[in-house]
């Protein structure tokens, strides 16, 4: 019988010399815990980031030695610490003391950057506010001396920033004799009175403070009943912190208990105050210490990107009043132990973990893989703030490589060495590092970075002596960034708060980034060694089997009526056949415009001709709407507008002056036969303050191919970038989708120096010819190619290279003449042609860095287009009226082998005479006689109509086309 022997762990090695003694007592401490072995990991005993930064605070007060963070992380243990001590350096910050008598009341560079802050945005944004229920027997007077007790310990909450010779000081006022709490006695109201005590707490929380005049603390008791009461605390950020919130209410709990008596708390003393603080760190952040630690900042942040591009439904003016959204989420407990198992297998902490998942979703919803993330750390790297009460926060941009390719583990050790270099240089001033970077200061945002991540201890709930507490959740204040992630881990769940600007952001979509957010962690925390892109989202863009539009949503898209007269105004093919497709299913009448050149002429001309729909360009709109002779259009009532993401806002605003009833649809990625694979009507009252910036592409048609596709074939999630794709063909194009189903145009995804393909009919872009397809070995010619030299013929098949015949036994090869386009040669075997491939001209090549977003209109470095009437003179085959003609656009419009509503079943003709012609003039009548129809009888005008019966030509009456 074979005995099975379980290993049983080391024994536990105690302290052995002083300073191993010494630090076990420091970790005893942070911790909250005894028995520690000198070999005993810190962060497998529950240690974190914030926890390490004390301990190290503890070693470099008692020994006068610096540890860097990074050591510490590699070697978390009382034996490598204490050899550390032993053999280290001394520390070359000095300990925060007393100031000097005569030393200026300066500001800390924290305080600095908030109070420039509240200049430019003087709101209730910086307020720091704490809401108690209070249920019990309530000493109110236990309760006022405590709250003067804790004001007249520190000083930073009596503190006021008058301006003396352009300068903010610091000025501490004392503290009044007849100064008392404020009273609210709401027991007399009628109704709900918690109700009403919760909205007078919201206007306490949301008046915004004189940061001159003072004072920037206010305590309010708000009394519900006998036995029921409201504490509202409220204080500007400048002189409080989320970790005072904490310190405020544990001394308050300390002095309640014996009446407010300082002496019986037992309070732990505070040898310095704020301004102490403040004087010693304009004194050490001065010379190469502030230019180390501001260096570091600078090439970390070397060729980030200025900006975070996330979807906004529509932009917010600077003067506009800010207003702050908050939703939660929590991480259950078996994923929030596994992400402690995480964090103890690769010697990470679970802020490095949120990190890391936040800046994945962050990257694929802005189509970024370099992200830059707020990181505010604190400043109580001194024993002696510890337990003091002001502002000790200071916010460094953290950046996050994020590669799809690459695991969750593999980003997480990269995040872990970014946080640990962030932690060695945390005392950068913010201000200081942004000015040392190319970055342009937009009034009300964060400059470098939109988005923050903090994660915060939770203290111990403190409770008033004899009394129920309780905490109740405030309403959001005006919210200081886009996006504002904090974690707060207690119960055993991990639970999550994300503040956002909801003047930016819907609620709706925010809820899609947070949930997005705590799926990925789950899935990361479970296999961490899998790809990024082996973790998607949740909810992803569903594929549709059917690629056919509904004919049904075209129509109701286009909503014409038999009444309306119809013009085209534009050169692209996809516009013209859409333009025909619709007049012809509603029976419109299809008007040729004049010439495209003359903006007035062709205004005038929409005026008198009664047009009540038109199929427009951007370009030829631009030019319309900022022509000085532009008529008004009364009759106007519908336009419909080629969006390939070049439509803007802007755009729609201006042309509504001249036909303010008229609806404004966005039609994009028209297809050859005329249907559009979305569609965006532009709802009523845009303006462009407040609409986005570009016209959104709309929502898909139904049934329709599109889809949004990332590079690894998963399909894209909701609000992230992926590339639109038609069925099996890459448009090129980026897009992220709405909550609602909404496409917003994002930019190109050919981002390569190569010059882009010329878009097919329908405006895509082949799939095989994109850059990836010809990295993988896909061959086909990039480019229409000049025509070969004399000698040279086309290689047969896809291929598409022109081959060099081989030269005949003894005679030289065949080589292109002087004057031919300069050409390449390929190295190939004697008995098989040379595949040449011809030189680009260097114009030709893109001058943009790669790896950027094109914008509308970019054409790498080529000539701008040409106005689209100067392009139909130049191509008259192409303009509207000779397609018309022809009798093109209709065939296109309609296969024969497509069955569509209203026609006779079997055939290709309208099952009832519809006008689909040219039309007339306003004011003249369909000429009713024998003769070939469309003959033109010299009054300037003639009826076009389709003959169903008699099936010859779609068109019929085309002006001056003699009856052809």
């Amino acid at each position: 019988m074979v005995q099975s022997f379980q290993a049983s762990p080391p024994p536990r090695v105690l302290p052995r010399t002083p300073e191993e003694r010494a630090i076990a007592e420091i970790w005893s401490v942070a911790l909250d815990r005894g028995d520690i072995g000198i070999h005993d990991d810190f962060f497998e005993l529950d240690g974190d980031s914030l926890t390490a930064i004390k301990v190290i605070t503890r070693v470099r007060e008692t020994w006068g030695v610096s540890i860097p963070p990074a050591f510490f992380f590699e070697n978390p243990t009382v034996a490598a610490l204490a050899v550390a001590v032993v053999e280290g350096a001394p520390a070359q910050r000095p300990v925060v003391g007393r100031r000097p008598p005569d030393a200026e009341p300066v500001l800390s560079f924290d305080q600095q950057r908030l109070w420039l802050e509240h200049q430019l945005r003087p709101e209730a944004a910086y307020n720091v506010h704490a809401l108690l229920r209070l249920a019990g027997p309530l000493d109110a007077d236990a309760l006022d001396r405590s709250v003067r007790a804790i004001l007249l310990r520190h000083e930073a909450l009596r503190t006021r920033f008058p301006t003396v010779d352009g300068r903010p000081v610091q000025v501490v006022d004392e503290l009044a004799e007849d100064w008392h709490i404020g009273t609210d006695d709401l027991a007399a109201l009628p109704g709900d009175r918690f109700e009403a005590g919760l909205r007078r707490a919201a206007t306490d929380a949301h008046t915004p403070f004189d940061l001159a005049h003072g004072p920037l603390f206010r305590c309010t008791l708000i009394g519900l009943g006998d036995d029921e009461h409201l504490l509202s605390v409220c204080a500007h950020h400048i002189v409080c912190d989320d970790w005072s919130t904490g310190l405020f209410m544990r001394e308050l709990s300390a002095l309640y208990r014996v009446g407010g008596d300082v002496e019986r708390a037992d309070l732990p003393q505070l040898p310095v105050q704020y301004r102490d603080f403040a004087a010693w760190q304009r004194r050490w952040l001065t010379g190469d210490a502030l230019a180390r630690q501001v260096g570091y900042w600078r090439e970390h942040l070397d060729g980030a990107p200025a900006a975070l591009a996330l979807p906004t439904r529509h932009w917010r003016p600077a003067t506009e009043q800010v207003t702050g959204g908050r939703l939660h989420a929590v991480l259950d407990r078996p994923d929030t132990q596994r992400l402690h198992d995480l964090c103890h297998a690769h010697h990470a902490t679970p802020f490095m973990v949120l990190l890391a998942g936040l800046g994945t979703v962050l990257a694929r919803w802005s189509g970024q893989h370099d992200v830059v993330v707020g990181v505010p750390i604190t400043g109580r790297t001194d024993v002696g703030t510890e337990n003091l009460i002001g502002f000790f926060v200071n916010t460094v941009p953290m950046r996050v490589h994020v590669s799809e390719e690459s695991s969750f583990a593999e980003l997480l050790g990269q995040v872990r060495a970014a946080a640990l270099d962030g932690y060695e240089h945390a005392e950068a001033p913010f201000d200081r590092i942004v000015q040392q970077l190319p970055v342009m200061r937009i009034p009300g945002r964060t400059p470098v970075f939109q988005v923050a991540l903090n994660v915060l201890d939770v203290f111990d709930r403190e409770s008033l002596d004899g009394l129920v507490t309780e905490l109740v959740p405030a309403q959001p204040p005006p919210s200081k960034f886009d996006l504002a992630l904090t974690a707060r881990e207690f119960g055993g769940q991990l639970h999550l708060e994300l503040e956002y600007d909801a003047g930016r952001y819907p609620g709706e979509l925010v809820a899609v980034l947070l949930d997005q957010v705590r799926e990925l962690l789950r899935s990361a925390v479970a296999e961490p060694d899998r790809a990024l892109s082996d973790h998607p989202p949740a909810a992803a863009d569903p594929a549709t089997a059917d690629p056919v539009g509904d004919d049904g949503a075209v129509r109701e898209l286009f909503g014409l009526s038999p009444d309306d007269r119809v013009a085209v105004l534009s050169a692209r093919p996809g516009l013209v056949a859409a333009a025909t497709t619709a007049a012809v299913d509603a029976g419109a009448s299809l008007v040729p415009p004049p010439s495209l050149a003359d903006v007035t002429a062709l205004g005038n001309w929409l005026h008198d001709g009664g047009i009540t729909a038109v199929f427009v360009d951007p370009p030829l709109l631009r030019a319309m709407s900022g022509h000085a002779d532009m008529p008004r259009l009364p009759a106007l009532r519908a336009a419909f507008v080629d969006n390939a993401g070049d439509l803007l806002a802007h755009d729609v605003e201006l042309a509504r002056r001249w036909s303010p009833a008229c609806r404004w649809v966005g039609l994009y990625g028209v297809t050859e036969d005329g249907v559009p694979l979305a569609g965006y009507p532009v709802p009523d009252g845009w303006t462009a303050d407040t609409a986005p910036l570009r016209v959104p592409l709309g929502r898909q048609v139904p049934g329709g191919p599109l889809r949004l596709r990332h590079p690894s074939g998963r399909a894209a999630a909701v609000g992230e970038v992926a590339q639109v794709w038609a069925g099996t063909r890459a448009t090129g194009d980026l897009a992220r989708r709405w909550p609602d189903g909404t496409l917003e145009y994002v930019g190109r995804a050919d981002r390569c120096g190569h010059r882009p393909h010329r878009r097919d009919r329908d405006g895509g872009y082949p799939a095989r010819r994109t850059r990836c397809a010809r990295r993988a070995g896909d061959r086909t010619a990039h480019r229409r190619r000049p025509h070969a030299a004399p000698g040279l013929r086309r290689g047969a098949g896809p291929r598409r290279r022109r081959v060099a015949d081989p030269p005949a036994p003894g005679q030289p090869a065949v080589r292109p003449p002087a004057t031919a386009p300069p050409v390449r040669a390929r190295r190939a075997a004697p008995d098989r042609g040379r595949r040449v491939r011809p030189r680009r001209a260097a114009a030709s090549r893109c001058q943009q860095p790669a790896g950027q977003l094109r914008a509308p209109g970019h054409h790498h470095g080529a000539p701008a287009r040409r106005h689209p009437a100067r392009a139909a003179r130049r191509r008259p085959d192409r303009h509207p009226r000779q397609l018309l003609r022809a009798g093109r656009v209709l065939a296109a419009g309609h296969p024969p082998e497509r069955s569509r509503p209203g026609r006779v079943p079997g055939g290709d003709l309208p099952a009832r005479p519809v006008r689909v012609g040219l039309g007339r003039p306003a004011g003249t009548a369909d000429r009713a006689g024998p003769g070939p129809a469309g003959r033109d009888d010299g009054s300037g005008g003639t009826a076009g109509r389709a003959d169903a019966m008699t099936g010859t030509g779609m068109v019929a009456g085309t002006r001056g086309s003699g009856g052809r």
